[in-house]
Formats: structure tokens, sequence, C-alpha cells
């Protein structure tokens, strides 16, 4: 393959902890590596204040500096990176084509690492108020709602982890969620119920952020008694699930019903050397320590791939 200046043997879509551990294994192969990340190597973990369950991190470390650490470590065995989006994907054939808003990338493999997005509820008041006290990702700053009232909207694992770590705060936090039971596991539900800044309201769901530059409140309405009600809130926090960025593939390899990739053990698709990692896969873990070990064995897989690419 000629060794033209857009040609790698490894291009690693996302510089989340998925694509950055890929980029560490592959370039410490020494392949060509190339990170394509959309804003800042790190990924969503830049938005986490602080990371508890990474080993050998036993007193925790700010989510910046976590990544930086990881992009550091793989640029510094040769791996490059590009700051763009991407914003297509030809997976076929022994060379594959990325397109970015940079220009166009080619391949011997690609690893697909990016990650994906929190879903939004879709009510009225919702995106005016994003930022303005909506969340949908973590709140970065738990401390501004000591002694006040927020909801957290879900059910599941992330939700009753941010209702706690907004209740250690001292904010009164009201968890909503649409089913009778929660889904969180059972660990994370018993120190949520054993708090006595947490309330719940289930069999609920959320109708209208309300408020004019700031939250004053959220319409629930009861599915059961089919009854609304205001609660005085000052903030929401939507935790209802996880879009995976996966619409580059969407149609050339098979998707589980939350739209994540299925793959084999070694992380590879249907398309031969196209491989995925992190929280694009389906059953994925989504923790940081999982989406590093996913990085690792795409680019193992792919060092696989290059050496026997039948």
């Amino acid at each position: 393959m000629p060794d033209l200046p857009d040609f790698y043997d490894v291009v690693i879509i996302g510089g989340g902890p998925a694509g950055l551990a890929a980029a560490l294994y592959a370039a410490r192969g020494l392949h060509r590596t190339l990170i394509i990340e959309k804003a800042a190597p790190g990924g969503k973990i830049n938005q986490t204040d602080r990371v508890d369950d990474y080993p050998g991190h036993y007193q925790g470390t700010p989510g910046p500096v976590l990544g930086k650490a990881m992009w550091d470590q793989a640029a510094k065995f040769g791996a490059e990176t590009v700051i763009a989006e991407v914003t297509g994907l030809e997976p076929h054939g022994g060379v594959k084509t990325v397109h970015t808003t940079k220009g166009d990338y080619q391949a011997r493999t690609v690893i697909l690492a990016a990650g994906g997005e929190p879903r939004r509820l879709g009510i009225p008041g919702e995106a005016a108020l994003l930022g303005k006290g909506v969340f949908v990702g973590r709140v970065e700053d738990p401390a501004a709602l000591s002694g006040k009232a927020v909801a957290v909207i879900g059910g599941g694992d992330s939700a009753l982890t941010e209702a706690l770590r907004l209740a250690e705060h001292g904010a009164q936090v009201t968890v909503v969620h649409r089913r009778s039971d929660l889904r969180a596991i059972e660990v994370v539900q018993d120190a949520a119920h054993s708090n006595g800044n947490i309330a719940f309201l289930l069999n609920t769901v959320a109708e209208a952020v309300l408020g004019e530059g700031g939250v004053t409140g959220l319409r629930v309405r009861n599915l059961s008694a089919n009854a609304t009600e205001t609660l005085d809130v000052a903030a929401v926090s939507v935790k209802v699930g996880f879009a995976p960025n996966t619409a580059l593939l969407d149609g050339l390899v098979a998707l589980d019903t939350e739209g994540r990739i299925t793959t084999d053990e070694w992380l590879t698709t249907a398309a031969p050397g196209v491989f995925v990692a992190g929280d694009v896969r389906a059953d994925a873990a989504q923790l940081v320590i999982a989406a590093g070990g996913d990085g690792a064995t795409a680019a193992i897989a792919a060092d696989h791939y290059l050496s026997n690419p039948e």
C-alpha cells in the first residue's frame, strides 16, 4: 500500500476511553494509527468530575485528567489525532475510506468507538432550558444544588447513581420513573432507598419542564391515576438511556434493538476489517474500564487482521 499522508493501518473513530485504548495498543503494535474525535480527546469522560471506579485510581481522578493521560500515552507511541466530525464511512474492500469535515482518510482497518449521546425526553421546555437547570449529562456542579429540590428522570443505574450523587451534596431529590419497578442493580437501589434525601414517584412520566430562563418546576402525570401535578424543582436531570452513534454502520452490520452493534468475542463485525469498541457495542457495560478493555481487544483483533486479512 502507498504510504500517503492520509493512509493509515488503523483509523479509530472516537477519542473516548475505548478509542484511546485502541490507539495505544494499535500504535504500540507499530501500526500507523489515527484517532478521529469530534470534540476533545477523552470524549464523554471530560464531562465527569471524578472517576472513582478505574483500577489504581482509588482516590478518584477528574475525568478530564484521566482522559488527557490516556491520550498522552497513545500519542507517546505515535498515535495521531485529528479533531473532526465523521460524515461517512465506506467500510468494504481492502481499503476503507472515512469521510470527515477535515477531509478523507483511508485505512486498512477501522475501529468504531464513537460512543453515543444521552437520550432526551422531547417534552416542552427541555430543549429551551438545557444548561439552565436541565441536564442530560452529569450535573457539573452538584454543590450548587445543595438544599434545592431536584428531579431525576429515569430508573436505571445512571439515574439512581446521579440521584445519590446529588443527594450526597445536599439536594432534595425526587426520582421520576415511568415503570413500577426500578431497573438499577440491587446495591444501587438499596443505597437510594436508604438515603433520606431521595424520594420516588413511580408509574409517572414527565410532561413538561417549566420556567423562563431557569427551571421552576416539572409537570408530571401518574399513569395509574392519570392525574397530573407540578413538582417545585430547581433542576431536572434526564437519565433515560443512551443513543449509540452507530448510524455510520446502520444497514451494513447487525444492530440490536437499542441500535448497538452485535459482534463476536473479538469485536469483529460483518464488514471485514471493521471492529467496534465501547458503548456502541451490544451488551456493553458502559464503564470506563470496560471501554478500555474493548479498545485493547479491538486493536489486537485489528492487528490479527492486518497480519492475515483473508
